[in-house]
């Protein structure tokens, strides 16, 4: 990801990402997949757990619907 892509996200370069601020180390990360054989799966894995455990739907709008639920609550009362 670019540098900018992955802000604000709870992630560790290198562990569930791989990240780049201009283009000559987006290349060289790019160069580091296709050489790598151990890498991709296991960025990818890490990176997929990730986003189930912090980014999931259901957790991201959990909050959002208890809101929801308060504000309709409130206003059939």
């Amino acid at each position: 990801a670019t540098s900018v892509g992955a802000e604000g996200l709870e992630v560790t370069p290198g562990k569930d990402i791989l990240i780049a601020g201009d283009v000559q180390q987006f290349v060289e990360r790019v160069e580091f997949l296709m050489r790598s054989t151990e890498a991709p799966a296991s960025l990818g894995t890490a990176g997929r757990r990730l986003v189930l455990e912090k980014y999931d739907w259901r957790k991201c709008l959990s909050g959002l619907e208890d809101l929801y639920g308060r504000l309709l609550g409130s206003a059939a009362a």
